[in-house]
């Protein structure tokens, strides 16, 4: 048995700015989020909302680039917190967030359609430099590329901020809390699933034959 680890972002209700974070909720246009698939539609409903949330009401352990995402001032602003941040990106923002100060303060019609005509150009824009700086990294990578450098320029991309997650500890007959300990663990685990004391004949067969297979096409390369 394995204990989760509790990674979900505290609030401090109590202190938050409801009538700020009502107002910006309001220019929010749902209309305009993909319906086709209801797991997206979810996820992009709830990411809008929570980055709402982050500029109006205190939080104690939200992820940094979550923060980041939500353009929330700072003091202590890291520098270049994600590698495909531009210089446009920076400036569409503050025109965005002009935008959207004026739609707080004079809540107009032509004030709201313009924050969200000037959000919507924001995340293309965004969305455009994150994948170009994807494809000029993919254009870099050869089957001498590590998997650890792939996914630590995704992660990267993702979020140049994010903390690491900690592998909870395992529970077993010996509870596991070192890095070392809880690999020794899963080794152990799935050295024991794919033994062949546990595989049926056929198993046995179609895994050997595979192993037949790929050795054929290493040697045909």
């Amino acid at each position: 048995n394995i204990n989760k680890t509790n990674t979900k972002p505290t609030f401090n209700y109590q202190k938050a700015n409801w009538e700020q974070f009502s107002l910006e909720l309001m220019t929010l246009d749902i209309r305009k989020i993909n319906r086709t698939n209801v797991d997206t539609y979810a996820e992009t409903l709830t990411t809008e909302i929570l980055k709402i949330a982050t500029k109006h009401i205190p939080n104690k352990n939200m992820p940094l680039y979550i923060k980041h995402t939500a353009d929330k001032p700072r003091k202590n602003k890291i520098k270049n917190p994600v590698p495909w941040w531009t210089d446009k990106c920076s400036e569409k923002v503050k025109e965005r967030n002009r935008a959207l100060d004026r739609a707080r303060k004079n809540k107009t019609e032509e004030n709201l359609t313009k924050y969200r005509q000037l959000r919507n150009e924001c995340n293309k824009i965004i969305f455009k430099a994150k994948e170009v700086h994807w494809r000029s990294f993919c254009e870099t990578i050869s089957f001498r590329t590590s998997t650890t450098t792939v996914w630590n320029k995704l992660n990267c991309i993702k979020g140049g901020n994010r903390q690491k997650t900690n592998i909870p500890t395992l529970r077993g007959r010996v509870p596991a809390t070192t890095d070392k300990e809880k690999a020794n663990a899963l080794a152990l685990h799935f050295h024991s699933v794919s033994a062949k004391t546990n595989m049926t004949i056929e198993e046995i067969n179609r895994r050997q034959q595979t192993l037949e297979e790929l050795e054929i096409t290493s040697q045909d390369e």
